[in-house]
């Protein structure tokens, strides 16, 4: 049986990251399939719950320099401050996708 979550992403700063976090998405256990819409700001994954874990899929998504939001997480996260704009990741990035263009 599948289901389907859907996650809003943060970080998400350009639409050349889009491949990227779908690839991370995509190689997760239990993940069948993953997209995400750039100007959405979310991502729909299509997952096996015998073999999903949203907790390692989350820690995942992480490392490679996003956030995920679910369910009622933007009131926290609004309450800790976390949804401010890294300015030095943003020009990480910034920087990342100047490089591949050259």
């Amino acid at each position: 049986m599948m289901e389907i979550l859907r996650v809003r992403i943060l970080n998400l700063t350009c639409a050349g990251c889009v491949p990227k976090i779908e690839q991370v998405m995509r190689q997760q256990e239990g993940v069948i399939w993953a997209i995400v819409n750039f100007a959405a700001g979310e991502a729909t994954i299509h997952y096996d719950p015998a073999a999903f874990s949203i907790i390692r899929f989350t820690r995942a998504v992480d490392r490679s320099g996003y956030r995920t939001l679910l369910g009622n997480e933007p009131d926290r996260i609004s309450q800790l401050g976390l949804n401010k704009p890294n300015p030095l990741a943003q020009l990480q990035q910034w920087v990342r996708a100047l490089q591949r263009s050259f």
